[in-house]
This record gives C-alpha cells, structure tokens and sequence, in this order.
C-alpha cells in the first residue's frame, strides 16, 4: 500500500490477492454478482483516484497486485513500477507492466520484450488496466459482460477486438457517477459473507495447494515450511512440459535462497539455465546467471561468483533492443562485492560501485532505495580510502534516500548511522562516534525479534569495541567484542568473515593490552603478560581457519594473517622453525595473488628480517633490502616507511661487526635498480645465502614482481 502522507512503501496484511477471490467465487460454483462487480470496480477507482490525485501512477494494475483485508477493503499493492509525475498528458516514459492487462498503447512493447520507452499518458492506462482487471474476474469465471447488462452500459462504450480484451471506455467520471448512485456496500451486495468465507479458504489453500502461484505468495512471504516439498512433489508430474517444470524449478531455487540454502539454490538455478538455454529467452539466460552469481557470493565462492555474474553481464551488454540499466548495475554491485575479497582485472570495488550508480542513474524514476545502497557502497570504499569528507557525503545521501523510501526510524538505517559513526571514529571525535553508534542501536531496536536479519543487532558492538580500543578502554572494547560474537552467532554461519573480523580486533586488542600490560597495574587482576600474548595468537589462528575454508586460491587476507600470525608467534615464544616456516608461508602467497600488496609485504619482510637478524645477518640484509626495494617502488623515496627500511639496511652494511661487504654484493639503490642484470646478481645471491629451498624460491618470486 502507497502510504501518500509519508511518501514511502508500507506492508499491509491482506487475506489474498482479488485474482484468487476471483478462483474462490469461481470455485463456489454461482459466478459473480453485478452488485458484487460493481463493488469491486467501485473500491478499485478510488485507489486510482487517490493514486492520480497525488501525481502516482501505479503502471502494473491487475487483480494479482490487488489484496483484499479482512474488512472487505480493496488495495493496489505491488508499487515497483510506480511513478511520480508532475503534470497532466502524455510523457515519454519507459514501458512496464503486465501484456494482459495493458493498454493496446503499451502492449505491443511488452509483448515482444523490447520495452523501448514511448510516449504515453500513464493515468489513462492504469484507467484501462482498472477496467480490464473487472471484464478478466468476469471472463475467467466462465461469464460474459453480457451477462451484466448496467456493468456492461456503464463500463464500455465499444468493443473493438474482444479476443484481445481492447476495449474504448467511458470517462472515469461517468462510471464513478453511475456506481454512486446505486449506493453499493459490502452489505447489501453480499460482499462482507464472501469475504469471511474467502479467509478459510485462502488459509486452507496456502497449507494445501500445489499451484505454482500460491507457491510464489509463500516464498514471497517466506512461507517456507513444507514449500520445497510440495514444489518437488509438483515437478514428480510427467505431464508438465518443460516451461511448466521451468517455472517450479525456479520457484524451488528462489525458496532455497530465501532459507539460506545457498548450496542447494546454485544446483537447482543450474538447472533452470539448463532449460533456459533450450526454451527461455537470452534477458532470462542472464537472469539465471546472476542468481547462481549472487547465490556463490552467499558461500564465499568468489571466483565462481565472478564468472557467472560476468556472464550475465555480458548479456545484458550484448542486448541491444533494451538497455538494461538497472540489471547491468546489479551486476556490478556485485562485482564490487567480490572485489572485495577477490581481486578483479586490477580493479578496486570503488570502480565497480561507481559504474553501479552511474546506470542506476539512467533508469527513470528509479527507486531511491538503489540509489542509496549504491551511495553506501561507494561511502564505504572512500572510508577505506581514507577519503573522510567525501565518504560522510555519500553516506549522508545514502541515509537520506533510505529515509524517503522506508521512514527515519527504519531498523535498515542503521548501517548508515554506523558507517557515519565510524568515519567521526577515524577523525578521533569518539563521543561524536559513540552518538551515531548509539543511533544505529535505536532503529535496530525497532527490528522484528523474527526477523530473519536480526544477527544486525550485533554489528553496532563490534564499532562500539574498537572506539574503546582506539580510547585504550580495554575491558570495555574486550566487553563489547564479546557481546559482538554472541549475537552474530544466533543468525550466522560461524565461517563467516564477520567473525574472522571480530577474532582479529580481539587479536588486536590483546597484542595492546600486552604491550601495555607493565605500565597498567589493572591488568594483572585478569591477565598474565603471557596470557594476553597467547590470546592474541590464538584470535588470529581462529581467523586464518576462517579464511582458509573461505578462499580456495592464494588471497591477501590469508598471507595478512600469517604474517601477524608469525609475529605474534614471536612473542609468544614459538620455536624456530614454526616461525620462520609461517614467515615464508605469508610470503609465498603475497607473490602469488594478483593484486600486488607492497605495504603488507615490506612489513612481513621488514619483521622476517628483525626476526632472522640475531641468527644469520645476510639473510637479515636480504630481507630488508627486498622490503626497501619494495616500498620504494610503490611508495617513493620520500615515504617514511622506505627511508625507515634504507636506513636499517645502511646500518647494517656500515657495522663491521653486523655484516662484512666483501661477504655481500653492493646491492643497488632503489633509484638505481633497474636492470635485468641487477635481478640476476642478486638471485644469485638469495641462493648463495638462503639455504632453504623454499625461502629462495618465495624470495625470488617476489623480486620477480618488483
């Protein structure tokens, strides 16, 4: 239902739509009543009414969009298409809605799938689609018009091609008019009986029908239980024909997905691209495609992910007789998601989610709703960045086109307020943080305890546990983290990323408290030195199990997490060879993944280098030398971190006592490197100094890749 007043969608309950009324009355075995029609038309032009006096038009009118509730009301529902628009006449305007019930105008467009935009007026076709919604109840209760001689007078004027259902109508005024007259209620036409008679039968239907269409209204009511059942009882039936198992078969995927049977959703999407491929048309093709995309991205399987969202993509780019904006741009919302965790063609999600919003923004009247996931998702990729002011831009328009469409106070804002909290966090304003964290806690405090979302609740504790880290209010942030975990775990699979997250803030947090630990008597009452050092360990090992079920290729997250896994195994005072062999490991894979992370990989090597410093010089110089080069390269020479690393390399060549030269080549500096012949020389001496096969291989690898 519009809600006109407020200017955004609201969910109402509805007994069923007017369609299965219509099945219901059929099914009763009297037909209709002209009282009871004209009834129904009656309760139908006053929606448009309202509708068209505030600039609405709803573009897809028909019984399947209309409820009735449980007080005989008759509402529109269904407002996807809807448009706004300001003044009276024909515009041009994209085509939408359903071929059966749309004016001749527009039919044509629909029928043949090209939904080119035209010029029409959308009050005098949702009119037409009212008046054809009454003539189909009629017709699919095996009555004719004629059968209802003033419905018949008052409603038409002439029937041009009646196969077709392509009638010329009166006025709305003078049909208005007509029915007022007679003075029609629910009572005297027998209306409200029907309709306490309807709402048994609607509830026995939806427990035990097999129709595909009560199906749909269960899976889009995430009616689930039994619904799997009785769609794979229904495709058990020889006599469908491949369309008619088709339509089951994605209802059956759509169910999966909506439960969160991801597994299951990939398989029996694959399936309907099967039949797709032999009977569907190249836009459903691509349809598939992305569902089985999106579907991939729920399991973390981000490369498959990529590549049947790809394709769709390269469908709809290939389609030249519809634009597909709001399709394409689906696409690349979800490219930017898989970008996130696995690298793209050199590309960073900001590019993805960039492109995203420039084709939302060709789609006319397109829903605010898209437009403020698309600034969210660009919001999100400039805090990364680091690109504060920007970021709080986007995300205040985010928070703005979420208002328009759902309400101020609706639980979804929260994320908004979150992220806008977390920007004023990085620019150290924490009370100002804490507010908008607090904010974000208020509307998830207004979500459903059956939401199927209802994990939400725990994101704003994992904001308000780093705020206390960064303010050094450790037990608070321990606190917080904590509660954080519980309550993610009542809505998500513990293979998550969002607990791997949460397990390297705590990782983080105790690597704090420890270094902390002597100058905070506090401390002691919970925690020994050596605790917190083996806790900090033991978050990070719990996170690379997490990643290491998610990713089934080399990924930075992995190799980040090794690598602090390495140093953290220092101070916890792991052997040796457990060490050096997690050092290598990070490294191998940072010189396998696409995206080449030259900050994390002179750290590692600048730590593996302090760490082998004490034992064996050369491989020490080797390490930080490969780490200078590095960060030079993607850094420049001005970045502190590269002069940090020249200068520990310089003073270990200058001591005598650390490292003799005539023992070493001269290595190169860093604006000095720049021949193959360089490269050679100093493979030749990785292998000379690294006895380790594997290390020599890892390292030079890497200078490979300089």
């Amino acid at each position: 239902m519009l809600n006109l007043e407020k200017g955004r969608i609201l969910m109402e309950y509805g007994l069923g739509t007017l369609e299965q009324f219509g099945e219901f009355i059929t099914s009763k075995g009297n037909g209709w009543t002209e009282g009871q029609l004209l009834y129904v038309l009656n309760k139908m032009i006053e929606q448009y009414s309202i509708l068209k006096h505030h600039k609405f038009y709803h573009r897809d009118i028909k019984p399947a969009n209309t409820i009735i509730t449980a007080e005989g009301d008759i509402k529109f529902i269904d407002f996807g298409f809807a448009i706004k628009k300001e003044g009276d006449g024909p515009r041009l305007l994209d085509v939408k809605g359903t071929p059966y019930f749309a004016h001749p105008i527009i039919k044509t467009e629909l029928v043949n799938e090209t939904y080119n935009s035209i010029i029409y007026d959308p009050a005098l076709t949702d009119f037409y689609s009212v008046c054809i919604s009454v003539i189909s109840l009629i017709l699919d209760s095996n009555q004719t018009l004629y059968n209802f001689p003033y419905l018949n007078r008052i409603l038409i004027k002439t029937v041009i091609d009646e196969k077709d259902l392509r009638f010329e109508f009166n006025s709305l005024e003078d049909i208005s008019r007509s029915i007022e007259e007679l003075k029609l209620t629910e009572e005297n036409t027998g209306f409200a009986e029907l309709v306490c008679e309807f709402e048994v039968y609607i509830k026995d239907k939806l427990i035990t029908s097999n129709d595909p269409e009560i199906i749909q209204k269960k899976v889009d009511l995430c009616i689930l239980d039994g619904v799997e059942n009785l769609i794979i009882k229904k495709l058990t039936n020889d006599d469908l024909d491949l369309r008619e198992k088709l339509d089951y078969t994605f209802l059956l995927a759509t169910a999966q997905s909506t439960r969160g049977a991801y597994k299951k959703a990939v398989r029996t999407h694959l399936e309907c691209l099967g039949m797709r491929k032999i009977v569907g048309s190249k836009r459903q093709i691509a349809e598939s495609n992305y569902h089985i995309g999106v579907n991939l991205l729920a399991l973390h399987q981000y490369k498959d992910a990529y590549e049947k969202i790809n394709e769709a993509l390269k469908i709809y780019e290939a389609e030249r007789s519809n634009n597909y904006f709001l399709e394409k741009a689906n696409c690349y919302d979800c490219l930017g998601n898989i970008s996130k965790w696995c690298p793209i063609e050199n590309k960073k999600p900001l590019d993805f989610f960039v492109e995203a919003l420039r084709l939302k923004q060709q789609v006319p009247n397109i829903s605010s709703r898209h437009l403020a996931e698309s600034y969210y998702n660009i919001g999100t990729c400039l805090i990364f960045e680091g690109n504060l002011d920007k970021a709080e831009q986007y995300m205040k328009q985010s928070k703005d086109e979420f208002s328009k469409v759902l309400g101020k106070d609706h639980p979804y804002l929260y994320k908004t307020y979150l992220k806008l909290g977390e920007i004023q966090s990085r620019r150290k304003h924490y009370e100002e943080a804490e507010k908008l964290i607090h904010l974000s806690i208020e509307r998830l405090s207004n979500l459903d305890p059956e939401d199927p979302n209802h994990h939400h609740l725990a994101q704003p504790y994992l904001s308000l546990g780093l705020i206390c880290l960064k303010k050094r209010k450790f037990k608070e942030a321990e606190e917080h983290f904590q509660n954080y975990l519980i309550l993610l775990k009542k809505g998500r699979n513990e293979a998550s990323p969002k607990f791997a997250n949460c397990y390297i803030q705590l990782s983080e947090l105790y690597s704090e408290m420890a270094r902390k630990h002597d100058s905070d008597p506090e401390l002691f009452e919970f925690y020994t030195l050596e605790s917190l050092q083996q806790l900090a360990l033991d978050m990070r090992e719990k996170a690379l199990e997490i990643y290491e079920k998610l990713f089934d290729e080399p990924n930075g997250r992995v190799a980040v997490c090794l690598s602090h896994i390495a140093r953290l195994s220092i101070d916890a005072d792991k052997d040796f060879e457990y060490v050096y062999i997690t050092f290598i490991d990070s490294l191998s894979i940072f010189s396998k993944i696409p995206d080449f992370q030259a900050r994390n990989i002179a750290r590692t090597l600048k730590s593996f280098g302090e760490y082998l410093q004490p034992v064996d010089k050369f491989e020490a110089a080797i390490c930080y030398y490969l780490a200078y080069l590095i960060n030079y390269k993607y850094r420049g020479e001005e970045d502190s971190y590269t002069l940090e690393l020249k200068n520990l390399l310089s003073n270990l060549k200058a001591n005598p006592e650390e490292l003799c030269e005539d023992q070493l080549i001269i290595l190169p500096g860093a604006s000095e490197f720049n021949g193959e012949e360089q490269k050679k020389l100093i493979f030749e001496e990785i292998s000379k100094i690294f006895e380790d096969d594997e290390a020599c291989k890892v390292l030079s690898d890497l200078l490979k890749r300089i």
